[in-house]
């Protein structure tokens, strides 16, 4: 019975809408250290009804074990075929979180370069990728009325207590979010985010801004102006 209430407990909603190698899993992992806060992975879950907020509660409660009674249930969705309705995203607390795409693809192709065989290891199925992924959260950010909070993903690295002062007055917390996270038992697993040696510093790594490294096989310029519409719809907050 006790599990049975545990999925069915009235906890709110925060999604982060974003995509690959742009710190998500840095930035679960700050959020699912707040008292108020659980999840810090992706659940592979798409959200277009009540029903998909009960299956999110079932899908962490059995990776998990428990549903901890948090006021929110944190998840992230970094591919197309992931959906969120505006209905289900008017009711939650959004974050769209974007980095700029010479960097990010080069991050891509860095992570994927250990499958030769894998579609994203190749610069241009990676930047490909980028575009789509961008052009869809252009569009799920119409659809939402700007209600989310943006997240630049470079300046969580750079400003870390800036970006997190900003969440934690976006997300009304009883205590400010830190630069300080606590590892888990997928902390760095496969499938479930970052799984670099980064991750499990336990803090966020402070660096300065520097020039990405281009992939010159690439033509970045449709990537580049995606990622500037982005930012100038939800850049200015």
């Amino acid at each position: 019975m006790a599990a049975v209430l545990d999925l069915v407990s009235p906890q709110e909603r925060v999604f982060l809408v974003s995509h690959m190698r742009a710190n998500t899993s840095l930035l679960g992992h700050l959020l699912n250290s707040h008292p108020q806060i659980d999840g810090s992975y992706e659940l592979q879950n798409s959200y277009d009804g009540r029903l998909s907020l009960l299956r999110q509660a079932y899908l962490y409660f059995r990776a998990e074990g428990s549903l901890r009674r948090k006021r929110y249930l944190f998840d992230k969705l970094l591919h197309n075929n992931l959906r969120l309705s505006p209905q289900i995203a008017r009711r939650a607390k959004d974050l769209i979180m974007a980095r700029e795409p010479v960097a990010t693809v080069a991050s891509i192709v860095r992570l994927f370069s250990r499958d030769e065989k894998h579609p994203f290891a190749k610069p241009d199925r990676a930047l490909s990728y980028y575009e789509r992924r961008l052009a869809e959260i252009i569009r799920i950010s119409e659809r939402i009325d700007q209600q989310c909070l943006y997240v630049d993903s470079d300046q969580l690295r750079e400003v870390p207590e800036i970006v997190l002062s900003r969440l934690s007055d976006y997300l009304h917390l009883e205590e400010p979010l830190r630069p300080e996270y606590s590892v888990n038992k997928h902390t760095g697993q496969q499938g479930k985010g970052d799984s670099s040696s980064n991750i499990f510093s336990g803090k966020v790594l402070v660096r300065e801004k520097k020039p990405p490294q281009r992939l010159e096989s690439l033509e970045y310029a449709s990537a580049q102006d995606l990622f500037q519409e982005l930012q100038a719809r939800l850049g200015g907050q």
